[in-house]
């Protein structure tokens, strides 16, 4: 079975988790210790939805976008409080996220209702200065 298949179970697995498991979790993460059975990236995606909902906020949990069959594009995840609506882009990297990332999730942004904002969240470091004007606002 793959990942997008058992998104189900992820979204079972981490709503089972309180507040302690939660910290648990992350915790190991930021060790660099992830248990086994979540593939690389998947518990950072599932544990920071878990922790905004744990804290009042709905979440739509990751889903993938497609096309007549292809995939446009995969969402890590939605969070919404106080009437707004953010997409979450997770990066679990070692190696440092460059731009890329950044630009990925402004272009998810742009094709969504002009209120919602995005967060990128990440467990490594930035590397560089976005180049252009990765960080204007829409036109």
């Amino acid at each position: 079975m793959t990942d997008e298949g058992r998104g189900g179970e992820y979204q079972r697995r981490v709503l089972a988790l309180d507040h302690s498991g939660v910290l648990a979790l992350w915790q190991g993460l930021r060790a660099g210790v992830s248990p086994p059975e979540w593939p690389a990236g998947v518990l950072l995606e599932y544990l920071l939805l878990r922790a905004f909902q744990l804290e009042g906020a709905e979440v739509t949990w990751p889903y993938r976008v497609y096309r007549n069959g292809v995939l446009l594009e995969q969402i890590d995840g939605v969070v919404y409080f106080d009437g707004v609506s953010c997409l979450v882009e997770c990066k679990d990297m070692t190696a440092p996220v460059d731009a890329l990332a950044i630009v990925k999730l402004k272009s998810q942004i742009l094709r969504r209702p002009r209120t919602t904002i995005g967060a990128l969240l990440c467990t490594g470091k930035i590397s560089g200065r976005p180049s252009g004007n990765i960080g204007s606002s829409r036109g």
